[in-house]
């Protein structure tokens, strides 16, 4: 495709990241932490209030967040705002790649991987994920460069990415030697890229080693971050005998429904690739069948794996997409009719069939909508051939192409809005790093209305916890000075605030009133059969799973109470 000017190329790029920015900081700080996400940010709120080293395995989510943190206070912004940089930062490294993919499929790329919903929402949790594979990318770009400085710059970065570094270096690493003659003999692959590695290597493993030695110690003020990085290698191995957060069910359903646009065009490209023989495609296949092979076969999988198969999915879905934009050869009036038609129509079956789907739908009108659905079909294949007959079928193909393309495009934007947590039930996605805390900020607002009450301040509570152990509840008591943990409380005590579960009830009860929450939200994914899992895919609706806890508060908080008992 020829660009009319540089400025133009360069204002599509700004718009890529742009995209990317908006959907990853876009009310970033709203939605609670959920239990796996406040178990990598408590670490770091501990190490700036007390000290306490932190630990785990993810080194440079905990060191720049910790830094971010410092710097402009704890918050659930602050916790997620690293991966949100660096997820918005990914959108760039197709620049690195425009030599291999072609000019116009890398910058395609760039904005696939800005609305692509698996990367927004692995980029919006508090995890070090999407900097694993990032820095990667941007590693594999300048190398192929001859950049061998910054290549390891970005691959000692890589390093402290946690354990889903691991799993994307296999894939890779593997796809890199399986197709490593075929690429060094494709002409859009310099050779040199190969023997700068052999040549350069030793620039390549000291820039690496002094960067992790900066990076991982934060300039040396957190020298535990180096144990951090080399305790992924552990935990990545650990996660092949446990159970991750998603099933293989999931798993699946997961990939089919959130990235049904790079999959159809990723397929396509594939098979066109090995029939033509084209080593980059050949390359990108194989990356992608092993990324695949390691989702679907580890056991513990993260939500952040899915990440490494949506790069060569991109990376091939921009290909066949560039092919599909190409300046149609005969009168693009015809073109652009036949796309339209073939857009209206594919919209019109899809609004019936959700009216069908709908609970409400199942009724005498069924039959209705499925007729008008048989109708559209009918009229989509008539209006197919008769461009076809009536003009030319390339016109007709490139028309069915545009529809189906710009049908495919909306459903992925709505599912990259639905990831990014911001619809009406965020707690309904699969993309979720573990249970929706429902009433989270019901709970924080009732206890600063009692303490302000008692007090006149923030926080000034006695809060004993009994018989609960969430990392999100203690994230979200963060700021109160006055929290006891515990598995039980003897009826001698008597603290302003006592939380619990729905199966304990404090023996002191009677000086004490209790109100239930919904602390956890999840949808029952094992117990969904076709008709439920199509109910989620349009509406969002799910058979949940609800777990609840009682805030205690005693009497005397309340205007015109005492602390004597009273009858329950």
């Amino acid at each position: 495709m020829k660009w009319n000017s540089e400025k133009t190329e360069r204002i599509l790029w700004i718009l890529a990241v742009s995209l990317a920015l908006a959907l990853r900081l876009i009310r970033l700080g709203a939605a609670p932490l959920t239990d796996w996400e406040a178990g990598n940010a408590l670490p770091i709120f501990d190490w700036l209030r007390s000290g306490v080293l932190p630990s785990g395995s993810q080194a440079g989510y905990t060191l720049f967040s910790g830094l971010m943190a410092y710097l402009f206070g704890v918050s659930n912004f602050a916790a997620r705002f690293i991966p949100a940089l660096v997820g918005s930062l990914l959108v760039l490294s197709p620049l690195l790649f425009r030599r291999q993919l072609g000019r116009w499929p890398a910058l395609i790329a760039a904005f696939g991987l800005a609305i692509d919903p698996a990367l927004v929402a692995i980029s919006r949790q508090a995890d070090g994920g999407i900097w694993a594979i990032a820095f990667t990318l941007f590693g594999l770009g300048f190398l192929l460069h001859r950049r061998p400085v910054w290549a390891g710059v970005a691959l000692g970065l890589a390093l402290l990415g946690g354990p889903a570094l691991w799993i994307g270096w296999l894939s890779l690493g593997a796809a890199l030697l399986i197709n490593f003659r075929r690429l060094a003999s494709d002409s859009r692959v310099e050779t040199s890229g190969a023997s700068a590695w052999q040549t350069q290597r030793n620039t390549v493993l000291l820039s690496a080693g002094i960067t992790l030695a900066a990076a991982g110690t934060l300039f040396f003020f957190a020298p535990f971050g180096l144990s951090m990085a080399l305790q992924s290698i552990p935990d990545f191995l650990h996660q092949w005998t446990q159970t991750g957060m998603l099933d293989l069910r999931s798993a699946a359903m997961a990939l089919i429904c959130y990235a049904t646009f790079p999959l159809v065009l990723g397929i396509i490209q594939a098979v066109q690739g090995w029939t033509r023989k084209n080593a980059v495609d050949q390359f990108l296949s194989v990356w992608l069948i092993l990324a695949l092979m390691l989702w679907f076969a580890c056991p513990g999988r993260q939500i952040s794996f899915a990440g490494w198969i949506m790069l060569p999915l991109w990376a091939l879905a921009a290909r066949q997409a560039a092919g599909w934009l190409r300046k149609p050869i005969f009168d693009i009036r015809f073109t652009a009719a036949t796309a339209l038609v073939v857009f209206v129509l594919l919209f019109f079956i899809i609004l019936n069939a959700v009216a069908i789907l709908h609970p409400a739908g199942w009724s005498a009108q069924t039959e209705i909508q499925i007729i008008k659905i048989v109708v559209a079909v009918v009229l989509l294949g008539l209006s197919i051939l008769l461009v076809g007959w009536g003009w030319n079928w390339d016109a007709a193909g490139e028309g069915v192409q545009w529809g189906f393309g710009a049908a495919l495009l909306i459903i992925l934007l709505s599912m990259s809005i639905h990831a990014s947590g911001l619809s009406k039930r965020p707690e309904a996605e699969l993309l979720r790093s573990g249970a929706y805390n429902a009433d989270a900020d019901l709970v924080q607002s009732t206890l600063r209305d009692l303490s302000t009450h008692k007090t006149g301040q923030f926080h000034q509570l006695q809060i004993a916890v009994v018989g609960i152990d969430s990392p999100a509840l203690k994230w979200l008591l963060r700021d109160d000075a006055n929290v006891q943990y515990s598995d039980s409380i003897s009826s001698m005590e008597s603290p302003d605030v006592i939380i619990t579960n729905d199966q304990i009830q404090p023996g002191q009860v009677s000086t004490y009133r209790g109100q239930d929450f919904v602390w956890t939200r999840r949808p029952a994914w094992g117990q969904m059969d076709g008709v439920n899992w199509m109910q989620w895919l349009v509406f969002r609706e799910t058979p949940d799973t609800n777990s609840k806890i009682i805030l205690w508060a005693r009497t005397d908080l309340f205007p015109g109470e005492s602390a004597a008992e009273t009858t329950p």
